[in-house]
């Protein structure tokens, strides 16, 4: 790209921004900054001294505009969407940002951006991290409304497995990618560690680390079951979560 040229501009669209286990969102707004002008579209800030970032457009969610959605779910049997207000401000910002790909964080969010998507024409990537390729396709609204996803956007699925079940429930294969998350080693120095087996056989302290945010499925009671049952057989050691 020349210098002389406009970056494209990408709106990156998710309800919170940004709880700080989502971390690997605010490296990919740095990462892509350096081609492209990502702007976030949000409906509630936290952590912002953690993740500063410009220009974030921002609208909280009203209370009729939460009841309005809530009727429309009803209604329609629909398991995401916006109001017609929130939608309106959203089309108007995409318009005047010259909006050129829109980027939804979970698959619920990019069913809620769908419609102004599709109404202005423009590209429209969602990404599956977690919960929305899992846990929530046992809920037929929702797999129902991502068929109407899967005609319009690409898909990118963040593990194999989240790829597959995605499969399964209507992904069009040719819109279909796996991104692993990336980390940029470069921030954490390596440091030469002593074999587990050796400290064991000289009698040393072993120290465990589990790091994950504090749900249940990341099986932090399993953790503790197999650490307790360790300590039955080697007390000289310390688990850090």
């Amino acid at each position: 790209m020349s210098p002389d040229q406009p970056k494209r501009v990408v709106a990156v669209y998710l309800r919170y921004y940004l709880p700080i286990s989502m971390t690997f969102v605010y490296r990919q707004l740095q990462g892509v900054a350096a081609r492209y002008r990502p702007i976030v579209f949000a409906s509630e800030l936290s952590n912002m001294d953690v993740f500063p970032l410009k220009p974030i457009f921002h609208r909280p969610r009203s209370l009729a505009d939460r009841i309005e959605t809530r009727l429309k779910r009803f209604a329609g049997g629909r398991h995401a969407l916006l109001s017609g207000a929130n939608l309106r401000h959203w089309r108007r910002i995409l318009e005047e940002q010259r909006v050129q790909v829109i980027h939804a964080h979970f698959g619920p969010y990019a069913l809620e951006i769908l419609p102004a998507a599709r109404a202005l024409s423009i590209p429209l990537v969602a990404t599956f991290h977690g919960f929305d390729a899992s846990t929530l396709l046992r809920q037929p609204a929702y797999v129902s409304q991502l068929k109407e996803l899967f005609g319009y956007a690409n898909i990118i699925a963040a593990s194999r497995g989240k790829a597959e079940r995605l499969l399964k429930v209507g992904a069009n294969p040719s819109r279909l990618t796996v991104h692993y998350i990336g980390v940029p080693v470069d921030t954490f120095e390596f440091t030469e560690r002593t074999p587990l087996a050796r400290k064991v056989e000289q009698g040393k302290p072993v120290e465990l680390l589990q790091v994950s945010n504090f749900v249940e499925v990341k099986g932090h009671r399993y953790t503790l079951e197999a650490f307790a049952r360790l300590l039955g057989d080697y007390p000289d050691c310390r688990l850090t979560l």
